[in-house]
């Protein structure tokens, strides 16, 4: 048995937290995650963070057949780093950026520790140098895959993609109770229900026909879908109050004066809660119920992210949605667009992002200086436009004095005092 990965035992691949007391007789050079995660975190070559991206590595070089946790390739920097794996296909920029970060101070440490051969390491940076530009190249950043998850629940919202795009505004209009699908031996107990809905969403001065609307098409499907919900013995008031606390708590209206819970209980002297029967009324109706999460609204706009807190579980159906719905919805996904328009218009390319050095090869930091070097020498070197101000500078040596502290330029990033004129007063004392 693997000790980097075992399905059975997954606490046991896992880097012990900050206080953790070691079992008697608990030998850690077994354990080649730990064992990694400690002689990383000795030599600082890894943060609190970075165990997660550790174990993913370890995780992903040991299904490519390595034993070893100290021994990368360039075969196995390709193998782990492809693009075809589809474990990668949600993971964020940001998070690949870290696992190649962090597998490429594992190489060095590794390579290092195993005295591997200094070709073999100039191979492996090679390698890992082109991976990991084809590995961050059309990467999504954590906030498109968020802006993603978002839309993906928007279209779960009202069926479909199709559906979120042929979405309206319009109010949902008033409707008769249409039983021409309903077997005949139910009509009369359907009629009853109805009216009894009427009455929970009419009374008292309340007068709401979308939501009325709405409680009449589920009572509709419901009758068509599964007729023996209405052969059995059951409270025509109870299943009048579910199917009215179902319209109005699914359009976020449950907190409204007239429309709570102990109201439609109240109108229909109904004992106990008002929604007893909201399960089996849905599942006769075949509509699924989808939560608004917290981080769905988080991931929407500041301005419509007080909206969404009042909606609980939505009904997956736009028919079953008044307009205040459908309308938060299109103005949700028009601005999740809109923002994921300005994100790919002002995109960088992801492969500079980051700046540490490859394995065997000079860092990112001396190849900047050595540019640098070479730009100011083609800009102050023998050039014929070169004026006598360069070759001055040139000459002037570094730990040279200046002449006189007036004419000293300042530091770069230092702010200059501003220097007034003279009045004549001053002048003449």
């Amino acid at each position: 048995m693997s000790y980097l990965y075992d399905p059975q035992y997954p606490s046991a691949t896992r880097y012990p937290p900050d206080g953790y007391e070691s079992p008697y007789g608990w030998r850690p050079r077994e354990n080649p995650l730990m064992e990694c995660c400690s002689e990383l975190a000795e030599a600082n070559l890894i943060g609190p963070g970075d165990g997660s991206h550790l174990e993913t590595l370890l995780h992903l070089a040991h299904t490519h057949g390595c034993r070893d946790a100290f021994v990368w390739g360039p075969h196995l920097v390709r193998a782990v780093l492809s693009g075809d794996d589809p474990r990668h296909g949600l993971r964020s920029l940001e998070e690949r950026q870290a696992l190649v970060r962090v597998l490429r101070r594992v190489i060095e440490h590794g390579h290092e520790r195993r005295n591997i051969d200094p070709q073999w390491r100039l191979l492996t940076g090679d390698a890992l140098e082109k991976a990991r530009a084809a590995y961050l190249a059309g990467a999504p950043t954590e906030a498109e895959l968020r802006r993603r998850r978002c839309l993906d629940n928007l279209a779960e919202l009202v069926g479909g993609v199709e559906a979120l795009a042929s979405l309206d505004r319009e109010p949902v209009p008033a409707e008769t109770l249409d039983l021409s699908e309903v077997p005949a031996d139910i009509h009369e107990r359907v009629r009853l229900i109805d009216a009894m809905i009427v009455t929970g969403l009419t009374a008292d001065g309340v007068d709401e026909p979308e939501l009325l609307t709405i409680a009449h098409r589920l009572l509709r499907r419901a009758a068509r879908l599964d007729p023996s919900l209405f052969r059995r013995k059951s409270r025509d008031q109870t299943i009048a109050s579910g199917l009215v606390v179902l319209a109005v708590e699914s359009n976020g209206r449950g907190q409204d004066p007239g429309l709570t819970r102990r109201d439609v209980a109240r109108r229909l002297n109904v004992v106990g809660g008002a929604n007893q029967r909201g399960v089996s009324l849905l599942r006769s109706a075949c509509v699924r119920q989808h939560t608004v999460s917290y981080e769905f609204r988080q991931g929407q706009p500041e301005h419509l992210q007080r909206r969404w807190a009042g909606l609980g579980e939505l009904l997956c159906a736009p028919s079953l949605q008044t307009a205040a719905v459908r309308g938060l919805i299109i103005e949700s996904h028009e601005a999740l667009v809109e923002r994921g328009r300005l994100e790919r218009a002002s995109a960088t390319d992801p492969t500079a992002l980051e700046a540490e050095p490859s394995v065997g090869e000079p860092g990112d930091a001396e190849l900047v200086g050595a540019e640098g070097a070479e730009v100011e020498k083609s800009v102050t070197g023998d050039d014929p436009g070169s004026t006598d101000v360069d070759g001055s500078r040139r000459a002037e040596k570094p730990d040279a004095a200046p002449e006189s502290p007036e004419n000293q330029t300042p530091p770069r990033g230092t702010r200059a005092r501003a220097s007034r004129a003279k009045t004549a007063t001053e002048s003449a004392a």
